[in-house]
């Protein structure tokens, strides 16, 4: 194998492990948000549809403030190798070291990656110089920060949520195109 293909290669290989933490976050994402809009009773058969096409929804759903530079700026500006460890909430603290490890990996993978998250080139880039430790403490600092991807679109979450409980195939097709517009929204 030459040197090319073996780069290809492990370029596709990372993708692949973005698309997956992708669709892990996905999940978590999803499985809140159908509670939220339907109780905490028993699983419908509607319910398991939607969890299943929002997991494979090809962009992230959950948002970490990746598209506000000046945030992530302060962030990394405020961090100090003895940062305190404030407490975050049992709900987003998972969501937000979820989503930094996410953020972490797709800024070492390119492009597409980021694309699939609305990471702004420059946050990704400052996210990938920290470690561990350090997004551990923006996490732990700043967990409340997490939020829906398109909150600021009106009736979006709404609409999501309908078309993938109780729509068909080709409405849900639709919604899938009308959601890679927003990202390509975003990269503009």
């Amino acid at each position: 194998m030459s040197a090319a293909e073996t780069m290809v290669t492990a370029e596709a290989e990372e993708a692949l492990r973005v698309m997956a933490h992708i669709r892990d976050s996905n999940r978590e994402v999803a499985e809140v948000m159908l509670q939220m809009r339907e109780g905490h009773g028993a699983a419908s058969a509607s319910t398991a549809k939607a969890l299943q096409r929002l997991e494979e929804l090809p962009c992230l759903l959950g948002d970490f403030r990746f598209s506000d530079e000046a945030f992530w700026n302060d962030r990394v500006r405020g961090l100090t190798a003895d940062s305190p460890n404030a407490v975050a909430s049992n709900v987003d603290l998972p969501m937000a070291q979820h989503l930094l490890s996410i953020a972490w990996h797709c800024g070492r993978a390119g492009v597409g990656p980021r694309l699939l998250l609305g990471i702004r080139r420059e946050v990704g880039l400052l996210i990938t110089t920290l470690r561990f430790r350090q997004l551990d403490a923006i996490a732990l600092t700043y967990a409340g920060e997490v939020r829906r991807r398109w909150d600021d679109v009106p009736q979006f979450w709404e609409q999501l949520l309908a078309t993938a409980q109780h729509g068909s195939d080709e409405q849900w097709s639709r919604f899938q195109v009308h959601a890679l517009r927003l990202l390509g929204r975003e990269s503009l």
